[in-house]
């Protein structure tokens, strides 16, 4: 009965339905819209993200196909982390077991890739879009279009989909993404589309609507999540916001159809709970938008669960004494130096136990100390480090308790176990910390409750380097350092009182030590320099004599030094710089009257009477005269002087000013020329010139100086430079920066410009019966090209495409020809002459293979194979039709031709080989055969030797050349015989002879040649390989080539990075990346690579990058692009200061038996300068830094590739012109003969935190060396940014163009005798570090470098090792290392946000403020009324950055004082110096030396007066005014 009933009730609806869709037509449509729209949310079309590293349950690939079945979802998109690596292939097959589509994959990752092709899987591939920097909008979307060409070249060849993720910033926007979409699509790349991410999506909820539309077209995949105000929290589950549910109803009103994502993507939640609420909010969602109100109570909330590592979870039930904590965030948490200490008893050491933990793994700052699973050995894990973990081999689960210790500073970790140090690591920084309070995770992960098999009785975490004891007890009690105590009983959190304030007596009095004074003061008496301490005193960054005076200079806000250093003992001066409140002079102590006005005076006492007293403010000097019945109220307070002003310094920097301090008692001291000069100059804040030629200090090693091409180039700038100020009598705190080329004044690319570079040379040739290239002829773009003539007349001509095996091009009356712009090298081969009718065929379906072609007569015969058949191709034209002739080799009617054909005859022309007459390095020219038969120019690109020590050398424009005759013109003229080999390659950039067969590198392909009949002439042009990618763009050059012992090519792409090519040539694979314009590469002995990069965008300075071996399987990112995956770029092995190296070449390391003490050196060539370097390597905790030694070589055209012949053991170089290169021919071939084994150069070095130890190829000589006006050590830092270069920065000026001179403290030869090592303490790391030295007298030895006498090293500084210690006078000093340039510049480019003040208020009074001379603002004072609109325009003509800030009144000293800490802030520079104080109310950017900032504010609604500072370190003391706020008028 009731099936009857139900059937009946069916018919009964599909009946009314009937009815209804006759009767209303539309209610079918609208009702078909509704079930459209309600299907885009059923569960076939979801997709399940973000469910691999963050599933609580930490499933395996098997497990996670398993739980995606069991929840209906056929779709995954998979996000992995390193860890995950090595289950791909598991994955994929446990998805096709369950039936689990593999719809999308994270970024890119080689391995992954090569799976998808094993497996023909086509994925989604998800990028986010970066911020790629330019000037205007339209600049930013061609860059960054242009930035994902690569991958969406990639993605397309893999026919996968390529997605542009919003996460965040620019390259989040809908516009920005629809933009690049768009672009990229122009460019070729239809694939590419948007997937949009709801939890990146906050700030779209209200213009949701419009976002949509205008990416509906380009939606890949849209992932849902929970949507609320301000993105508190970011992962919800759907249906706990108030928006999402609008969203989604808009997101089925607009007809999407596509994918829709649901994730997990929190830590402490089970993958599976999270998707089972996701799913249940979709169910819930489809209900309410069929009819509101029918949805039901909204999906519950999963709980978070403990994480599950393998069989561990029931280590804490066996184990009742465990406990855990998570305490409240602080922010203190990850700010190195800490020092943290626990003590716990742990029992199961085949477990992670997780002892402390800040914040979870996804924070930049996370760190955790814990036991390694296993092992059970003492461990630490700093993911934002390198290296990231800090291992020990002190087993600490044996069931017994132990007083477990990490000290963490900047650069170092220690661990320690009872006491006893266990591990001793120096690190450095890969990721900035971004400042968040964290929260710490006692006995467990803060993310998830990963517990440890035992009790943790107390743990103590302090913000400083604290003494770790042995002993089991817990401190007795906090103090100023700490940060939490935490005790098991109660779980007890004690945390210090701390006052805001920076100058509290209670904190001056709990650190005064006078242990520390007598040991500051023995310092001084026995090494401190008063010279260096008034230096010190008067720096701008202590502003020391900005406030008090010594002698006739200096500020009058403190005592004047001259006259107190006479009634103060020598241990109150030491106090009174340590800490300046403990004593104060009575005339000194500043005081705070509030009169009955309710006005605040601060000042200094100067008179008092019964009836007034008179008050100067210390800033300005200004009187001022208050009645005794006006006062209100007075209070004393203490000091003006910063406290913690000397923090900064180095124990050496404290006694240096001591005992500066204690000379000024000595009569005539302070008035001394030597101190009155050193003062002066200290205070001159703007870089120092100096007068200098254009022509080179030794002309004899530059015969080209005086060609038309270097008319306006300065040689040896940094030299003269340095060698200026060496002999100065006192040095300046700050040096100019370099000049451009030619002078600075002509432009970036100076005196050359497109004329200088254009040449028709190409057009001339007579070429070959064939060329390759990149054809172009009115839409048609062919990258690999070969174009062939035909008939009898050569009257017609072909376009053959090798990715195609197709013709895709036939005319008449003419063959191809060349642009003249930039010698025609970036625009490819243009037809020439009538296009013809011709059929295309289309490429096979069958997989093929090219191989190449023959050269049987005048004929060209392709060669290829079609699925499993090989053919042969030649074109013909038959009564002026093409006729190809296209037969498998068997059938073809020339097969017997192949390999058969009779000798050619060989042109040979002859030239010079004139020897060098240089003394060190004799350079020899081998002069290239200009006149020859075919008018081809010699542009050489590459070569290499074969057995017989002859000489293969290829021409950019397509040849190569045979050369014998090399072991003659040695001690007189000899002759060389060149012969071409080959011709009409496609930019042939390389050379590799193996075993007498010749490898050339061209931009379309590897080739092989062969000489079949032994006539000096390629017969076979083989297609090598072609497996790596190859562009259309003019500047994404493929250069050079290497061959490793194992068989492996490699070369240098412009579009792809590093290639790594098999020995069978099979397979191409990318094994680094981030090069900007690669021209060329070397190999190592020990398998390493490389890779020059000339200056540009993302690339501030012309560099060379060296590639480890081992880092292939995980590519390393050099940086040009942009920073990659929100990571720091790999960093370069030496930078080069582009007066020396506008435009780098390749390098080649020297092989063993050919020059001395250079064996195993490497050797840099400069494309730009026609000149050579010897690139020495340090490293230091694995990370690798080069210096680059000027060698003396002026070569004929910019050099770019470099080989030993074995035959002889001599260097040859070859080049050619191009752009921006100062030499005076069009290309070179030379050789380079090392003729005096006595010649002296620096041979190698190595870093230390106190200096640099250099070596030299001979002896050097103790009485020249000690004397320490033979050396000069300057700095300056390039900034890594999307700009074009980089000026040279100062590094304690940040923002000023500049460098900066370092103190040489002293200079000692070591026990080799060969050594010397310059003690340089403020040595940081630095872009650029420039040393001149003078280690041996004029006459003793020749020198190897451009200048004839002395030194030049310009190092690369990224890491420094522990202080060098053995030398006489060593004395250890404390020493905090600053952070990597390039952090502090990823800092700057992230945190780059508009100013709040910056938006107009119409209507608003113009108020002009300028700075003014030494530290001051011209307007100390001005008034405003409370709540008036302030446009406030800030001047700065001063030559040092400033800035302007408003804050509380009385809240001068507060801030200043959190200014003065600044200075080790990596981020400081990106904030603009603001202190993080809710004391700053208003505030302008940091404005640069004659720069200038408006900024737009409402003043304080509360009259009084308002103190404003410059916050610039340093400054503040002497540059500070007042903003009185006058009642508003009524």
């Amino acid at each position: 009965m009731q099936k009857v009933i139900g059937m009946f009730d069916w018919k009964f609806a599909g009946t009314l339905a009937f009815c209804c869709l006759i009767l209303n037509p539309a209610w079918g449509a609208d009702q078909a819209k509704q079930n459209r729209h309600s299907a885009v949310l059923d569960r076939d079309n979801l997709v399940a993200w973000c469910i691999v590293p963050f599933d609580a349950a930490r499933r395996g690939p098997e497990a996670r196909a398993q739980m995606l079945n069991d929840l209906g979802i056929k779709r995954s998109a998979y996000d992995w982390r390193q860890e995950h690596i090595p289950t791909f292939e598991q994955e994929i097959l446990q998805y096709k077991k369950h039936g689990i589509e593999f719809f999308a994959f994270w970024s890119v990752q080689e391995d992954a890739f090569q799976l998808f092709k094993k497996y023909d899987l086509h994925p989604q591939i998800w990028q986010t879009l970066a911020d790629p920097g330019g000037a205007n909008q339209q600049e930013k979307v061609e860059a960054a279009a242009q930035a994902m060409v690569p991958l969406a070249k990639r993605t397309k060849d893999l026919g996968c989909k390529l997605g542009l993720y919003n996460h965040g910033g620019w390259g989040g926007e809908p516009k920005n993404l629809v933009a690049v979409c768009r672009r990229l699509h122009s460019l070729g790349y239809p694939h590419v589309g948007i997937v949009y991410n709801l939890h990146h999506g906050h700030g779209h909820i209200k213009d949701w609507d419009e976002s949509l539309q205008a990416m509906l077209p380009l939606l890949h995949c849209l992932n849902l999540n929970g949507m609320n105000a301000n993105a508190d929290p970011k992962i919800l589950g759907i249906g706990k916001g108030p928006f999402e549910l609008s969203m989604i109803r808009s997101i089925q009103e607009s007809g999407y159809e596509g994918p829709i994502g649901i994730l997990d993507h929190r830590n402490e939640l089970d993958a599976k709970d999270s998707l089972q609420e996701n799913l249940e909010g979709v169910e819930w969602a489809q209900k309410e938008l069929l009819k509101p109100g029918s949805g039901g109570p909204k999906p519950k909330t999963p709980k978070a669960k403990p994480a599950v590592p393998a069989k561990t979870q029931s280590s804490t039930t066996t184990n009742p004494g465990t406990t855990v904590a998570v305490l409240p965030p602080n922010i203190q948490y990850a700010e190195a130096p800490l020092t943290v200490q626990v003590q716990a008893t742990l029992h199961r050491k085949n477990q992670y136990n997780i002892l402390v933990a800040c914040n979870t793994k996804s924070y930049a700052g996370h760190w955790e100390m814990f036991s390694m699973n296993g092992s059970g050995n003492l461990t630490v894990y700093i993911p934002g480090a390198s290296p990231d973990h800090v291992h020990t081999k002190k087993q600490i689960c044996d069931g017994k308790p132990h007083r477990l210790a990490m000290v963490y500073e900047p650069q170092r970790v220690r661990l320690y176990v009872d006491g006893e140090i266990v591990a001793d690591q120096n690190i450095r920084r890969t990721v900035g910390i971004p400042p968040v309070a964290s929260p710490l995770g006692i006995g467990r992960l803060v993310e998830r409750d990963h517990r440890c098999s035992g009790p943790i009785e107390w743990m103590h975490i302090a913000s400083d380097v604290q003494p770790v004891s042995n002993v089991d007890a817990p401190p007795q009690s906090v103090n100023e350092a700490t940060i939490a105590f935490w005790k098991r009983d109660g779980g007890s959190v004690e945390v210090p009182k701390k006052s805001g304030a920076p100058s509290s007596d209670d904190k001056a009095q709990s650190q005064y030590d006078p242990k520390r004074v007598d040991a500051l003061l023995a310092k001084a008496k026995s090494s401190g320099d008063p010279l260096r301490g008034a230096r010190m005193f008067a720096d701008a960054k202590t502003a020391c004599l900005s406030c008090h005076k010594v002698g006739d200079r200096g500020g009058a806000v403190g005592p004047e030094l001259t006259e107190i250093v006479k009634v103060r003992k020598p241990t109150q001066l030491v106090e009174a710089v340590l800490w300046p409140d403990r004593e104060v002079l009575p005339e000194y102590v500043a005081w705070t009257f509030l009169t009955v006005d309710g006005e605040v005076i601060k000042g200094y006492k100067v008179a008092e009477t019964e009836q007034s007293i008179t008050v100067r403010d210390p800033a300005t000097a200004i009187e001022v005269t208050i009645d005794v019945d006006d006062i209100e109220d007075e209070v004393p307070g203490s000091t003006v002087m910063p406290i913690g002003l000397t923090s900064a310094m180095t124990e050496a920097q404290q006694a240096d000013l001591i005992a500066f301090l204690l000379k000024l008692d000595e009569v005539g001291f302070a008035s001394s020329s030597e101190i009155q000069q050193a003062m002066r100059q200290s205070q001159h804040h703007g870089p120092a010139g100096f007068a200098h030629t254009r022509e080179p200090l030794d002309a004899d090693r530059w015969p080209h100086a005086s060609a038309h091409v270097n008319r306006d180039r300065i040689y040896d700038f940094y030299t003269k430079q340095a060698e200026h100020f060496r002999q100065s009598e006192q040095t300046p705190i700050l040096l100019a920066s370099a000049p451009g080329l030619d002078g600075g004044d002509q432009g970036h690319w100076g005196n050359q410009d497109e004329q200088t570079w254009a040449s028709d040379a190409w057009n001339k040739v007579i070429l070959e019966d064939f060329q390759l290239g990149i054809f172009r002829h009115q839409k048609q773009t062919i990258p690999r090209a070969v174009c062939v003539r035909l008939g009898a007349d050569q009257k017609f001509s072909v376009c053959f495409n090798p990715d195609t095996l197709s013709y895709e091009a036939f005319w008449k009356d003419g063959f191809v020809s060349f642009s003249a712009h930039r010698h025609g090298f970036l625009d490819g081969i243009r037809l020439q002459g009538t296009p013809l009718e011709l059929a295309v065929k289309p490429k096979p379906e069958q997989p093929f293979e090219y191989h190449g072609f023959y050269r049987v007569g005048k004929q060209i015969v392709f060669s290829y194979r079609i699925g499993e058949t090989e053919y042969l191709d030649s074109p013909a034209v038959i009564d002026g039709e093409f006729v190809p002739e296209v037969a498998p080799v068997e059938q073809h009617s020339l097969r017997d031709r192949i390999g058969n054909e009779e000798a050619r005859s060989r042109e040979v022309v002859t030239t010079k080989i004139m020897p060098g007459t240089e003394p060190s390095f004799a350079i020899d020219t081998i002069e290239l055969p200009i006149q020859n038969p075919w008018q081809i120019p010699l542009f050489c690109s590459g070569h290499d030797f074969a057995s017989d020590g002859s000489g293969f050398v290829c021409t950019i424009h397509g040849d190569v050349w045979h050369v014998s005759g090399l072991e003659t013109g040695v001690e007189e003229e000899g002759t060389a015989r060149w012969s071409r080999f080959a011709s009409g390659l496609n930019h042939p950039q390389g050379v590799v002879v193996v075993d007498d067969v010749v490898y050339v590198q061209c931009r379309d392909q590897l080739v092989r040649l062969t000489d079949a009949n032994d006539d000096g002439h390629a017969d076979f042009y083989e297609c090598f390989s072609n497996a790596f990618q190859t562009s259309a763009a003019g500047h994404d050059f493929i250069c050079g080539l290497q061959r490793d012992v194992d068989g492996f090519f490699y070369t240098a792409s412009g579009n792809q990075g590093i290639v790594q090519i098999s020995p069978d040539g099979k397979e191409a694979k990318v094994v680094a990346t981030g090069f900007r314009n690669p021209d060329g590469i070397g190999i190592l002995s020990d398998g390493s690579l490389t890779v020059p990069c000339s200056e540009g965008s993302w690339t501030p300075a012309s560099m060379v990058c060296r590639v480890p071996k081992e880092s292939f399987r995980s590519p390393l990112h050099f940086g040009y692009g942009g920073p990659k995956n929100s990571q720091p770029p790999a960093l370069p092995l030496a930078y080069l200061p582009r007066l020396l190296d506008n435009s780098s070449g390749g390098q080649v390391e020297v092989p063993a038996g050919t020059w001395d003490q250079w064996e195993g050196s490497l050797l840099h060539l400069s494309f730009g300068t026609g000149t050579w370097f010897t690139l020495l390597q340090d490293v230091v905790d694995g990370q690798s830094q080069g210096a680059a030694v000027p060698m003396a070589g002026d070569f004929l055209s910019g050099v770019h590739r470099a080989r030993f012949s074995s035959a002889d053991g001599h260097l040859y170089v070859s080049g050619c012109q191009g752009w921006g290169s100062y030499t005076i021919h069009d290309g070179c071939f030379q050789r380079v003969r090392l003729v005096d084994s006595k010649v002296q150069s620096p041979i190698a070095f190595h870093l230390h935190e106190n200096g640099i130890q250099v070596r030299f190829t001979q002896p050097v000589d103790a009485a020249v060396v000690d004397s320490l006006g033979n050396h000069f050590a300057q700095v300056w830092n390039y900034r890594y940014s999307g700009a074009y270069g980089s000026p040279e920065y100062s590094t304690t000026h940040p923002g000023v163009e500049g460098h900066d001179p370092l103190e040489i403290r002293s200079a000692h030869v070591l026990s080799d005798g060969h050594s010397v090592f310059l003690e340089i303490p403020e040595l940081q790391p630095v872009n650029q570090l420039h040393l001149r030295m003078i280690v041996n007298s004029e006459e003793a030895l020749p020198v190897g470098g451009p200048v004839g006498r002395g030194h030049d090293l310009f190092v690369t500084v990224h890491a420094l090792d522990a202080p060098f210690e053995d030398f006489e006078g060593y004395q250890p000093t404390e020493k905090t290392i600053a952070s990597h340039p390039i952090l502090t510049d990823l800092e700057w480019n992230a945190e780059r946000v508009p100013n709040p003040w910056s938006k107009k208020i119409a209507g608003a009074r113009e108020i002009e403020l300028q700075t003014d001379k030494n530290l001051t603002y011209a307007t100390p004072e001005f008034e405003v009324q409370a709540g008036e609109p302030i446009a406030l325009n800030f001047l700065n003509p001063d030559v040092v950055p400033h800035n302007w800030v408003l804050v509380r009144p009385g809240k001068l000293a507060t801030v200043g004082g959190l200014a003065n800490q600044l200075i080790a802030d990596p981020k400081a520079f990106a904030r603009q110096y603001i202190p993080r104080s809710e004391d700053v109310l208003r505030y302008t950017d940091v404005v640069s030396p004659g720069a200038q900032q408006t900024i737009w504010f409402t003043a304080p609604e509360v009259p009084g007066t308002y103190p404003f500072l410059c916050t610039f370190p340093g400054h503040w003391m002497v540059m500070n005014g007042k903003l009185i706020v006058r009642p508003a008028r009524q």
